[in-house]
C-alpha cells in the first residue's frame, strides 16, 4: 500500500489541500484534481530527493496559480462578514456574523427573514482558517435547513415533468459532481448545486431524475432530458462556464 502524506498550499485566500503519494513507480508526477493537488513520487527516493521534488511541486503549483488563477477558484476561502449576501436556492440570504466566547462555530438559518446567523469564536477572528470553518458550518446549516424545500422541488419534477419515482434523497458536500443517482433510485445532490440559479438547479434535478430511466448517457437518456427540458443545453453550457466559480 502506498504511503500518503497530507499538507496544504496557502496563497492569498487560497487553500489547496496537498496529497503526497509515495508509490512504486519510476518517476514523479504533478497534478491538480478537483479536491487537491497531488504529488506522486517513487518510494525509493531518498530524503533529499523527496524534499527537492516537493519544493519543485510547490513551485509548480504557484506557477499555475499565477498563470491560470481560474483553476483555483474552487480552493478559495471566502472571508464572510456581516452584510454579505449568499444566494442559495433562489433566495438572497443576508449573513450576520457574531464574535462569541468559547470555541464552537455555529449557524442558524432563519428562512422567514432570509438571514443566516453565524456565531464565531473570538479566537478565530485573526485565524487564517477562519473562512474554512465558516464555510463548513454554512454548508451544514444550508443542507439541514433547505433539504425539505429541495426535496419538494425534486418530487414535483419527478411526478409532473419526468414521470419517475425516487426513493431516498440526500444533500451531500461534493465537489466532484453536481448530482448523482444509484440503481436503487436514490438521488444525491451536491450542496454546491443550491448556489446555481433556479433554472440551472432544475436542470441538475431533471438530469438525475432522467437517470432513473436510463443510467448512462446514451442518446435515449438525452432524449428524456430534452423532452423534460427542451433548453437543457443552455443550462448545461452555463454550468460548464460559470459553475467552477460557485462555492461556499
Amino acid at each position: 500500500m502506498a504511503n500518503v502524506h497530507k499538507t496544504v498550499f496557502k496563497k492569498d485566500n487560497v487553500r489547496v489541500p496537498i496529497k503526497v503519494h509515495l508509490e512504486y513507480r519510476k518517476d514523479h508526477r504533478f497534478s491538480i484534481a478537483k479536491r487537491s493537488a497531488i504529488l506522486r513520487m517513487p518510494i525509493w527516493y531518498l530524503k533529499g530527493q523527496r524534499q527537492k521534488t516537493y519544493t519543485q511541486f510547490l513551485d509548480w503549483i504557484e506557477s499555475h496559480y499565477t498563470k491560470k488563477p481560474e483553476m483555483f477558484l474552487r480552493f478559495q476561502i471566502k472571508e464572510y462578514q456581516t452584510g454579505d449576501i449568499l444566494e442559495v436556492f433562489g433566495v438572497s440570504y443576508r449573513l450576520e456574523v457574531f464574535a462569541v466566547p468559547g470555541d464552537r462555530v455555529s449557524a442558524k438559518l432563519i428562512e422567514e427573514h432570509s438571514i443566516i446567523e453565524l456565531s464565531i469564536p473570538k479566537s478565530l477572528e485573526d485565524d487564517t482558517d477562519r473562512g474554512k470553518h465558516i464555510s463548513n458550518i454554512i454548508k451544514k446549516v444550508v443542507a439541514k435547513g433547505l433539504k425539505p424545500k429541495v426535496e419538494q422541488r425534486l418530487s414535483y419534477l419527478a411526478k409532473n415533468v419526468v414521470g419517475v419515482r425516487f426513493n431516498n434523497f440526500r444533500l451531500k458536500d461534493s465537489l466532484t459532481n453536481w448530482g448523482s443517482c444509484s440503481g436503487k433510485n436514490n438521488i444525491n445532490i451536491s450542496i454546491r448545486t443550491l448556489l446555481l440559479p433556479m433554472d440551472k438547479i432544475d436542470y441538475v434535478l431533471i438530469h438525475e431524475l432522467c437517470h432513473l430511466k436510463e443510467l448512462n448517457h446514451s442518446p435515449e437518456f438525452w432524449g428524456y432530458v430534452e423532452k423534460a427540458m427542451p433548453n437543457y443545453k443552455e443550462a448545461e453550457s452555463w454550468i460548464t462556464t460559470h459553475g467552477g466559480s460557485l462555492h461556499y
